[in-house]
């Protein structure tokens, strides 16, 4: 990685999942990577994420989903 550029992690996340319990998840996550990464959160459903936005991102070095196995197939669906 380049000195200076933006440590970018996308988080898809299912706000319903485990009955609510992702959203926690997502939250303790981001407090976890919070300051070395820039992070862009993705709710799903699938449908609603903007591909364009994700390609604008740039220096991305990981995706992150949080939720069931649901979430999981939207995720590699798009």
């Amino acid at each position: 990685m380049m000195p200076g550029m933006a440590r970018t992690v996308v988080m898809f996340t299912n706000p319903i999942a485990g009955r609510g319990k992702a959203t926690a998840v997502s939250r303790q996550l981001q407090d976890a990577l919070g300051h070395s990464y820039h992070i862009e959160h993705v709710a799903l459903p699938a449908e609603s994420v903007n591909l364009d936005k994700l390609g604008a991102v740039g220096n991305l070095e990981a995706a992150i989903c949080v939720g069931g196995d649901g979430t999981l197939q939207g995720v590699g669906e798009l």
